[in-house]
């Protein structure tokens, strides 16, 4: 070991940049000089070799122990389609940046926050390193969060956008400054000898472009585009400072949509928010709902703020009526299928007309929603039963050997006179089923009495106890 137990040192954590990689963090314990300044005698440790200091506390061995993971060797032996592989076999062959980009660079970063949730706020550990000094540069976290402000201007030339930043009241210079991207997601930057870390919706991405340019410029020709894949998400979640177009900004009612959706084979509901004729996919995230509208060339943005509690009041009301949502907008049912999501419609249109949810259910076609009424007659004959049933939906009567006889060719579903589709309930395949055998003329079904165990498939209470008593 280079740096003995018994000497005087410290256990620091070195900040870097590997050049395929990124940022990484790595322990060193570092021996003092005779006048107590850190000096160039450094070792490197992990959780192997830590013990050998007995110095460090367990707290220090849980931190060191973290960064394991951010080894080069482990990072390799984790992503690396050949186990036994050198590092720079591994970078010539098989490093790709498509891989590190989706796979790598999160894990090394997921890594790198764990770490910092075990580092105390007021830590004095931290360091950057230079070519020959792991403790180049002591690091200071940050301890409250730093704000981000979005530049725009535009003019006949194009669009220029920059970002500033913000510590407090003090505002901290970033671009060209030597600044690292220690995380994207949620963002952690180091510039200046600060740690600073950033609210959620500051994505690392936005920062790390100007780590090394001023501004980014776009052409005219661009700008459509640009504004609205860029600037319109912008605006959801970031404050913009905007020059040379309009932002208007807007707090109106607001009312909640309910749309069924088929997403990858599975049936369930996209939830958004209206405003007027506009309408706004649901989103955590979301600070605001955006808008943006071509004026001849001109771009105006509409942002309407959102009422969180109020949308996170409509959530959970769907949430209690066993509709969750996914990470997205889209809401589930337990069973996805297009036979229960129509059903749990039916269940619970009061309830969600109540709470002034809009609903669409059109897929190819649309789907009704009212809930069917079942109507019946029994006349009692010598040793059987007539039994007429009718489904009254909406407007609309239907015999129920109609229905059977749709179930019979292996429909699930009708088109009803107002051109809707209305999907069989689930609980009539076995009605229609005990009852296929039994049709007779005019619609009416006959029901031997010594038959009485399609009973147990009729799920209609009323006409059960009815067919009892007679018995």
């Amino acid at each position: 070991m280079k740096v003995s137990q018994d000497a005087k040192y410290q256990l620091i954590y070195s900040v870097h940049e590997h050049p395929q990689l990124g940022v990484l963090v790595h322990p060193y314990v570092v021996a003092y000089t005779s006048v107590d300044t850190l000096s160039l005698t450094y070792q490197k440790v992990f959780s192997g070799n830590a013990s050998f200091y007995t110095q460090l506390s367990e707290q220090q061995l849980e931190q060191l122990a973290e960064l394991d993971y951010l080894l080069v060797e482990n990072i390799i032996r984790k992503f690396s389609p050949k186990k036994k592989i050198r590092p720079k076999e591994y970078f010539h062959k098989y490093f790709n940046k498509e891989q590190f980009k989706s796979e790598i660079r999160p894990y090394i970063e997921k890594v790198i926050l764990k770490w910092l949730a075990l580092m105390p706020a007021e830590s004095s550990d931290i360091y950057v390193a230079d070519d020959i000094n792991p403790a180049a540069f002591r690091v200071r976290m940050k301890p409250e969060y730093t704000k981000a402000l979005f530049h725009f201007r535009r003019n006949e030339n194009g669009t220029s956008y920059f970002i500033t930043l913000k510590y407090e009241d003090e505002r901290i210079p970033f671009m060209k400054q030597g600044a690292l991207m220690l995380t994207q997601n949620p963002a952690r930057m180091i510039v200046h000898g600060g740690l600073y870390k950033f609210y959620d919706f500051v994505e690392g991405s936005k920062l790390a472009v100007f780590i090394h340019k001023k501004f980014v410029h776009v052409k005219p020709e661009n700008e459509k585009v640009y504004y609205e894949k860029f600037v319109l998400s912008l605006l959801e979640t970031a404050p913009v400072f905007a020059q040379g177009f309009e932002i208007e900004t807007k707090k109106d009612e607001a009312q909640p949509l309910l749309k069924l959706v088929e997403h990858k084979g599975e049936f369930g509901f996209r939830l958004f928010i209206c405003y007027g004729e506009h309408r706004f996919a649901y989103g955590t995230n979301k600070l605001f709902h955006t808008q943006l509208v071509w004026n001849e060339n001109e771009p105006q943005f509409t942002k309407y703020k959102r009422s969180k509690i109020w949308e996170s009041n409509r959530v959970a009301a769907l949430t209690q009526l066993n509709l969750n949502p996914d990470d997205t907008d889209f809401f589930l049912l337990p069973d996805s299928s297009l036979v229960a999501a129509i059903s749990w419609l039916r269940e619970h249109k009061e309830v969600l007309s109540a709470s002034h949810f809009k609903l669409e259910t059109k897929l190819e076609h649309a789907y009704s929603t009212d809930q069917p009424k079942l109507n019946y007659t029994i006349n009692d004959k010598i040793d059987w039963f007539d039994l007429e049933i009718k489904i009254t939906i909406g407007q609309e009567v239907i015999p129920f050997a109609t229905i059977v006889k749709e179930m019979k060719k292996g429909n699930t579903q009708m088109v009803l006179a107002n051109g809707e589709l209305f999907v069989f309930p689930q609980e009539w395949f076995a009605m229609g089923e005990a009852l296929r055998q039994h049709t007779g003329k005019d619609n009416i079904f006959n029901v031997k009495k010594y038959q009485l165990d399609v009973l147990s498939l009729i799920k209609s209470k009323k006409i059960k106890d009815h067919l009892v008593s007679l018995v």
